[in-house]
């Protein structure tokens, strides 16, 4: 009960009570199944039939709801639109148990990212399966579900409609289906379900009777579940992050108040999933009031009891107070049916919510209570913006430092991080500071305890102002250093945790006016918010780039690390090593000690190997006992002995595990770059296989791989001449290799891949030529005599009554930016005819990264003509996916190592599901690459992946076997 509005606001979130003498929940209305039940079942008939059988869906099922509706998780519908909506599912699909299929995909699908995240939060099956029946309400009004026995490894659960439903067997299929995917939440197989009594044999409730199979001990499995649990959990906070900053971006975009209060109701549904919200807000003297599944007069009342504190009744219900550190706005209240009750996490979630509300509110107050604030609202968005997808701190505090300036009128400013663990506030953002003072400005830290204002600033949540007259001793010594009369300071706090401070700085009076307090109050909450999402966001990213073991990089962060080792390797010929470890006879220690002994033996060889490498070095864990280091700066034979010897070093010292002093001994194999591999797999292909040899001598010892067959470093200088030689004669090869839909496997593209056979090395693949290329610049002529033999030889197609399919070609950042590239591209086209439509030309994410704004003109100019454009590579560069919005792109093609993961039906491949659903929503075409089996087809087939290329589809072509494959112009075949 809520003793006052005041004490609820001092309290956070509470559970009230709501008139025992409302409508019943149970009652038949339109508001009876949530609105991720019909998702499920359009995204199942989406992925079974297509978008095609969507519309039949719709149009079957004779619903009078929009397809959106049925797709939005925060709306409901009633029981009759969910069942016609299954009938019609059936029909469309051929399936009659469809409803069990709807719900056995549940957890594939992407909808309910925050239902399944809350889901595993309570631990295991067994737990779960103990409040499932509190879980269910949530979703539905018509019918309860009781656990009546849970074990360790079965439960018996029985499930009943209200009266006045009638039950069908697609509903109880669903409800099985999703009761099968409880212990898959947990990691585990999916439970074997037996239905021995249901409601359409008469019985008074449905039985379901659970058995799931226990966890397995095998180490190798557990870790590999253990993985994709982690992968599973990290695509679902990355999910839930994102709807967070999405809710965030919705909330502060609008500048008046009924807009964002409009958006807080329509949004509450995202923070906590109920059967109603009711939101009441008290700006001056008018309540604004907005609900969901409440009548009118209802919500009217109901928001007056919530607001007085009052007690409303005997039912349980949710409230967030909306407060801000500036004013009590009013409630956020979310309700369940009688008996029912939220989860603890739910609290938090829904009290969050209601922080981000009084933000929100906060925010657009400001800007509507007087427009003369219109300056600063502006400078406190741009600088929302800004900073919005921003991770690194000092960034983010130069953009602060910046703003405070625009936004308080302050001559200079800095921005003070905390650091917890040396208790100092450092600079780590300034603006406007003179020259001869910036150094220091830059450079200066202090001691939380090294004025007495510091303590009440850190203390405090408001602007607090520091003049040099009234100021401690400790205090004017430091304003009088750096020529200040007056300082402004706020706290940037995140919850209840201090962040930092803005300092705002004055050599006289301050001169923003009545605007420096709101405004200065606002930039600290908008940077609190900046400041929380970057760590937040560095978190995820350390989460998904390193062992949970050791904390080492793992293969992701190793593998970036080895691609950039390789650009630096090929512009400045230093040579590095890649070494790849394996501890010997480690299963001896696991199968001896025990698992959890092998674990600390692991990281006790990460921090051994630590520190003997260099601090140019990398060391990461690929999984199990294996190891890969990166080892910069080989100097010759002497060098890599040398480097070797050290890291099996590590190892001459016993280990203490479990009380037990034990020796082990490690296997090194090692490659060098470039002599042994141009490429990251190369590379790590013959370390591996040096380290195998040594454990065939052995173990215990080193080993170089010494089976090369790359053209020799020494040989480069030739090879480049060779190159000038081969483009000036126009002497390099061009393939073509097919792009087909997957479905029909009809040809719909082709990409021109070159060629170089060598007078003495034989056929070389781009791999061994195209660096060189870049390095020396040669990649644009190379770039523009592909284009012109593409052009050529479409045109040739077209003539000869083809009907041709439109071409790709690659192009180098560095061309794009070349002055010779535009008009090399027009007379192409010009001097063959060919139609701009069918050239389509492809630009890889790290190559555009070479000059973002040159490369950018240089793409609209080519979609001015009208070609097409792909971006290439998808995902292995360190683009953003907001160039898919920016940039002018018609197609994105995912890079072939995503693809690669896809090896048995059912594996998962979530970038490639991301991307291609990203793609969608955006109206791009998707194409894959390097797909070689007809599993990888399936799964993008089932992901919506329209178009692949890859060894399973065709090898690359020459010109004249191309021709054989495309089809003829109906003029043609007709005179045929």
């Amino acid at each position: 009960m809520r003793a006052g509005a005041a004490d609820t606001c001092n309290a956070g979130l509470t559970q009230v009570a709501v008139p025992a003498d409302w409508p019943d929940m149970h009652a038949p209305t339109s508001r009876e199944t949530a609105g991720l039940t019909t998702k499920l079942i359009v995204e199942h008939v989406r992925v079974c039939a297509g978008e095609s059988g969507v519309a039949r869906l719709l149009e079957r099922a004779g619903v009078a709801c929009s397809r959106a509706s049925l797709e939005d998780e925060r709306t409901w519908h009633s029981y009759a639109e969910m069942e016609a909506l299954f009938a019609a599912a059936a029909d469309v699909t051929g399936d009659q148990r469809v409803g069990f299929g709807v719900g056995r995909r549940a957890l594939a699908s992407g909808a309910g990212s925050g239902i399944k995240l809350l889901l595993r939060s309570v631990g295991s099956p067994r737990r779960l399966l103990r409040i499932l029946g509190r879980v269910v309400s949530r979703f539905t009004t018509c019918a309860v579900l009781h656990a009546e026995e849970v074990g360790r490894r079965h439960a018996v659960l029985s499930y009943r409609l209200h009266p006045g439903y009638t039950p069908s067997s697609q509903g109880c299929g669903y409800t099985q289906g999703l009761l099968t995917q409880i212990p898959v939440l947990f990691g585990l197989p999916p439970a074997h379900i037996e239905h021995p009594a249901c409601m359409l044999d008469g019985a008074p409730a449905c039985r379901y009777e659970l058995t799931w199979r226990a966890r397995s001990w095998n180490p190798w499995r557990r870790r590999a579940t253990r993985l994709r649990e982690l992968e599973d959990q990290l695509a679902e906070l990355a999910t839930q992050l994102a709807e967070l900053q999405h809710t965030g971006a919705d909330l502060t975009s609008a500048d008046d108040t009924e807009a964002v209060i409009g958006r807080i109701a329509a949004r509450a549904a995202t923070s906590v999933h109920a059967h109603r919200h009711l939101l009441a807000v008290r700006l001056g003297a008018h309540v604004h009031v907005r609900s969901s599944g409440f009548a009118d007069e209802d919500a009217t009342a109901l928001a007056r009891t919530l607001l007085e504190g009052a007690d409303p009744g005997d039912k349980a219900c949710l409230v967030a107070p909306i407060v801000s550190a500036q004013r009590d706005y009013g409630v956020l209240a979310a309700f369940l049916p009688a008996g029912q009750t939220f989860l603890a996490v739910e609290h938090n979630l829904f009290e969050a919510y209601g922080r981000m509300a009084a933000a929100a509110l906060d925010l657009a107050t400001a800007i509507e209570g007087s427009r003369r604030r219109e300056h600063t609202a502006t400078a406190l968005l741009e600088f929302a913006g800004s900073v919005a997808q921003e991770v690194d701190e000092h960034v983010i505090a130069e953009a602060v430092a910046k703003a405070t300036r625009q936004v308080a009128g302050a001559e200079r400013a800095s921005v003070f991080l905390l650091e917890p663990a040396t208790s100092l506030l450092r600079v780590c953002g300034t603006f406007g500071w003179p020259a001869h003072l910036r150094s220091a400005a830059e450079t200066y830290a202090v001691p939380v305890d090294a004025f007495p204002e510091i303590a009440a600033v850190l203390a405090s949540t408001r602007v607090s102002m520091h003049r040099l007259r009234d100021a401690s001793p400790q205090l004017q010594r430091a304003l009088t250093a750096f020529d200040t009369e007056t300082a402004a300071a706020v706290p940037i706090r995140g919850g209840e945790t201090t962040l930092g401070v803005i300092v705002a700085g004055f050599t006289g009076a301050p001169a923003g006016g009545p605007l420096l307090v709101p405004g200065l109050e606002g930039l600290g909450h908008l940077a609190a918010t900046a400041f929380t999402n970057a760590r937040l966001v560095r978190r995820i990213q350390h989460q998904a780039t390193h062992d949970a073991l050791t904390g080492l990089p793992n293969q992701l962060l190793f593998s970036d690390r080895l691609n950039q080792a390789l650009q630096a390797a090929y512009r400045s010929g230093e040579q590095f090593a890649v070494a790849f470890c394996d501890l010997d006879r480690f299963k001896t220690v696991n199968d001896t000690l025990g698992h959890s002994a092998g674990d600390e033996l692991l990281v006790q060889v990460a921090r051994r190997l630590g520190a003997v490498v260099r601090s140019s070095d990398s060391v990461a864990r690929l999984g199990g006992d294996e190891f890969t280091l990166l080892l910069s700066d080989m100097r010759g034979p002497a060098g890599v002995r040398e480097v070797a010897d050290r890291v099996l070093g590590a190892f001459a010292e016993p280990f203490l595990l479990a009380g037990r002093s034990v020796r082990v001994t490690a296997s090194l194999g090692l490659a060098l770059s470039i002599t042994h591999g141009s490429s990251a797999e190369e590379l790590l292909k013959h370390a591996d296989a040096a380290m195998y040899d040594a454990k065939r001598l052995g173990g215990a010892r080193w080993q170089l791989f010494e089976h090369c067959v790359m053209v020799p470093q020494e040989d480069r200088l030739q090879l480049e001449a060779d190159l000038h030689d081969a483009l000036s004669a126009g002497s390099l090869a061009v393939v073509y290799q097919p792009q087909l839909e997957l479905r029909s496997r009809m040809l719909t593209g082709l990409e021109a891949l070159v060629r170089w056979v060598h007078p003495a090395h034989g056929l070389l693949m781009p791999s061994a030529f195209i660096q060189l290329a870049e390095d020396t610049g040669l990649i644009v002529d190379l770039d523009l005599h592909v284009l012109g033999t593409v052009c050529r030889q479409a045109r040739a197609w077209l003539d000869a009554g083809h009907a041709v399919p439109r071409t790709a070609v690659n192009v180098s950042g560095r061309t794009l930016t070349d002055p010779r590239f535009l008009p090399a591209l027009e007379a192409a086209l010009e001097r063959s005819g060919l139609p701009a439509h069918l050239l389509e030309l492809e630009i890889t994410e790290t190559s555009a990264l070479q000059d973002p704004q040159r490369v950018l003109q240089a793409v609209r100019a080519i979609k001015r003509r009208g070609c097409t454009l792909a971006i290439d590579d998808l995902g292995t560069g360190y683009g953003v996916l907001s160039w898919l919005q920016e940039w002018p792109v018609d197609r994105v093609k995912i890079d072939r190592s995503f693809i690669a993961g896809i090896v048995e039906p059912g594996d998962d491949a979530p970038v490639v599901a991301g991307v291609t659903e990203i793609a969608r929503r955006l109206g791009l075409s998707v194409l894959a690459e390097g797909v070689e089996t007809e599993v990888q087809a399936a799964f993008l087939v089932e992901h919506e992946c329209t178009e692949a290329q890859g060894f399973l589809l065709s090898m690359p072509l020459p010109a004249d076997a191309v021709t054989a494959h495309l089809p003829r112009t109906a003029e043609t075949a007709g005179a045929a």
